[in-house]
C-alpha cells in the first residue's frame, strides 16, 4: 500500500524533482 508517509519521504528525497511535480498536482 502506498501511504502518504511514503509519498512525503520520496518527495523529501527527491524534492528537486518530485517536490516540483507535486506542487502542480496537489493544487
Amino acid at each position: 500500500a502506498f501511504s502518504l508517509f511514503s509519498f512525503v519521504s520520496l518527495a523529501q528525497n527527491s524534492k528537486a524533482g518530485l517536490g516540483r511535480a507535486i506542487v502542480p498536482l496537489h493544487h
